[in-house]
């Protein structure tokens, strides 16, 4: 086998011979010069000399080479898709002195501006909140190409017929569990309907929507604001303090993928280098990816393959809908195998950070940091079973990804309904020891076929993550630990998961959607979820055992409703739909368990034993509340009904419950029974503390 060493420095030049005293100039060039060696087990490293990259198209990695990139010493290296644009003038907006500068080279849909390294935020109305629809509708899906699907009624009169130039203006809608980009277009002032260009994946309701103007020229009043004019192809910026047209730096991407690696590529290790400046434009308002390299057809497919289940009884939209599922990632990677992306940074880009597409198999993302994206941290799209048996082509599987001690934070600040790690329709993957925190929407959402349908997604381990600070209160109907669909063989155990907040509902911990099945939650420590930290929608075979559940807003467990449908895929023989074994549940006032109607706790269904008990408000307290409270089942009516008759309630000995603190105080009961506790500061990256 050969092995090269190429040297790339911003000073280089791509006619030298690519050594470390006359280096190229091009990060694709050296990797080009990889490619053409005799040798048919080509290998090498390409040194990159510290500086920034501006990179204009993505990186192709697409032959077969072993190939690492990485700095050249401890320099810094960072590859972005935007230079800093110069030109500042001063202009007075709203009685406010601000910063202007004309970007007519530009395209008219761009979703990011950085000054001075900050995102800034589109001057919008309300500056907090949203403001309320009128329509209270009963479907939640519009029939395609309606009337119902591109116009609403507002609940005030919040739109002003006065504002400049209202076809600048665009809507920020979230509601359930989506968000929506849209674009103005008209506004009936006596029927107080708005009218937009782009049709909705989810009709707005009353109790569950809200939306804002975005770009409006009028609300630019605040500093870190900006407003851009299409028409005049001018950006305005309201500056803090100290920032001048000397000293304030613009940046607005211009490329939309940084790393495309596909085709034969098999090998490729990125190490120890940043990534920023990316997903520079709109996908979802453009209605389409114009990804601005004709060498890059896969990722049109990758960004449409949700399989059948997205397409639903209104047909496919393209729209920012449900886990942000329409998104790219400024990495991509595409029928590739024995990639690894280790050790490096990936922040201020409008997308996704890394997405994985069908084919894929054997990939590492480790020790990684991904913050500030507009879409989530890690998206893995693999191909949906009913594509697998219509085509044929097992080859697209994608399986056998490890996904570990990363830190992904502060996701979803473009399209805010992006998990921190994304994965549908993949197997055998492995996602440990992370870190995600202060996420919009939900940690790790994994699996994504409805009901009981065959699936591809199975023998999957999450295990050892640190998940906290998610929602925010944005959306609704999250889960830290979000799984859908069957999926034998998958377990999740020793996570640790606190503070997740919806919107108007649906605050889970670990959240088993619709259909999922033959999963195993065990050893995990999951509290302060504003829901409860366990929810099940409705499945089969799934076993809780031994987990920690405090604290939940509503209650500890929620299981919604029953399910008979029979179905004909194996899995492991639990019993029951939901098998609850030697958990311990603490309240604070707050039932045990809860649920929808009466039957879904039948023992045919449920079945609940060896647990402990503790409220710190009552000796025994509320063990279940069904109908939303108009049923309360207290200890012995519970048992009555053949639940948690080896049970035992009372005080478990915990360190300090007040202050969160699940350690076993010495002396405590649960170690007296020989409780299976487990070490739980070690769930995070590198042993974090919490």
């Amino acid at each position: 086998m050969s092995f090269t060493a190429i040297h790339v420095s911003l000073d280089g030049n791509d006619g030298n011979p690519g050594t470390e005293a006359e280096p190229l100039a091009s990060i694709q060039t050296a990797y080009n010069r990889l490619s053409v060696l005799e040798n048919s087990h080509r290998s090498g490293n390409i040194y990159i000399h510290g500086g920034v990259y501006v990179l204009r198209k993505p990186l192709h990695f697409t032959r077969n080479i072993r190939v690492t990139l990485q700095p050249f010493g401890d320099e810094t290296v960072i590859l972005q898709g935007g230079v800093p644009l110069s030109g500042w003038g001063t202009a007075e907006l709203n009685g406010h002195p601000v910063l202007r500068m004309e970007l007519s080279s530009l395209p008219a849909d761009f979703n990011q501006v950085y000054v001075n390294g900050r995102l800034c935020r589109a001057a919008s109305l309300p500056k907090q909140g949203g403001f309320k629809v009128a329509n209270h509708n009963t479907r939640l899906f519009p029939r395609r190409n309606s009337r119902e699907g591109i116009c609403f009624r507002t609940a005030s009169d919040c739109f002003n017929p006065d504002w400049h130039d209202p076809q600048n203006i665009r809507i920020l809608m979230t509601h359930y569990w989506v968000d929506e980009h849209l674009k103005f277009a008209s506004y009936d002032a006596e029927k107080r309907e708005i009218t937009v260009q782009t049709p909705f994946c989810m009709l707005p309701d009353a109790d569950k929507t809200e939306f804002r103007f975005t770009n409006v020229r009028e609300a630019l009043t605040e500093p870190g604001e900006y407003y851009f004019d299409r028409q005049e192809s001018t950006l305005y910026y309201y500056p803090h303090p100290g920032e001048t047209a000397a000293n304030t730096e613009l940046v607005i991407p211009e490329a939309g993928v940084l790393v495309y690696a596909g085709g034969q590529q098999s090998g490729l290790t990125l190490k120890n280098l940043q990534f920023r400046y990316a997903g520079g434009w709109d996908p979802v308002l453009k209605m389409n990816f114009d990804l601005r390299d004709p060498e890059l057809p896969a990722i049109r497919n990758t960004v449409d393959n949700c399989g059948p289940a997205w397409q639903m009884k209104s047909g496919r939209f393209r729209q920012g809908v449900q886990a942000a599922m329409q998104l790219p990632g400024v990495l991509m990677f595409d029928g590739v195998s024995r990639c690894t992306v280790r050790e490096c940074r990936i922040s201020h880009v409008g997308w996704y950070g890394i997405c994985v597409a069908s084919g894929c198999h054997d990939l590492t993302f480790e020790q990684n940091e991904i913050t500030g994206t507009g879409g989530g941290g890690i998206r893995i799209s693999g191909i949906h079973h009913a594509d697998l048996v219509k085509t044929g082509d097992f080859s697209r599987l994608t399986r056998r990804l490890v996904i570990r001690g990363n830190e992904i934070h502060h996701c979803g600040v473009i399209y805010p309904s992006a998990p921190g790690v994304f994965a549908a329709h993949a197997r055998e993957m492995l996602i440990e020891h992370n870190h995600l925190h202060h996420l919009n929407y939900s940690g790790i959402s994994c699996g994504w076929t409805w009901g009981f349908c065959e699936t591809v997604s199975c023998e999957n381990r999450i295990s050892w993550n640190l998940i906290h600070d998610l929602g925010g209160g944005e959306l609704s109907d999250m889960g830290a630990v979000y799984l859908l669909g069957i999926q034998p063989g998958t377990k999740v155990d020793h996570n640790v998961i606190c503070r997740v907040r919806d919107r108007n509902y649906g605050g889970w911990g670990i959240y088993l959607d619709e259909g999922s099945s033959h999963i195993v939650i065990e050893k995990n420590l999951v509290y302060d979820c504003s829901s409860e930290p366990f929810h099940l929608h409705f499945g089969r075979e799934n076993l809780l055992r031994d987990n920690i559940f405090a604290f939940g807003g509503k209650s500890c467990l929620y299981n919604e409703r029953r399910s008979n449908r029979l179905y004909s895929c194996p899995g492991q023989n639990f019993s029951c739909s939901l098998n609850c074994l030697n958990n311990v549940f603490i309240s604070d006032g707050k039932p045990f368990y809860s649920g929808g109607k009466p039957g879904v706790f039948g023992r045919e269904h449920v079945l609940t034993d060896c647990n402990w008990f503790y409220d710190l408000r009552s000796e025994e307290g509320c063990f279940c509340s069904l109908s939303n409270g108009l049923r309360r089942l207290e200890r012995t009516q519970w048992q009555a009904l053949g639940h948690d008759r080896n049970s035992r309630c009372g005080n478990p000995g915990f360190a300090d419950l007040a202050g969160r603190d699940f350690r076993l105080a010495p002396g405590s009961a649960l170690k007296k029974k020989q409780w299976k506790m487990w070490n739980f500061q070690l769930a995070g990256v590198k042993h974090e503390s919490h």
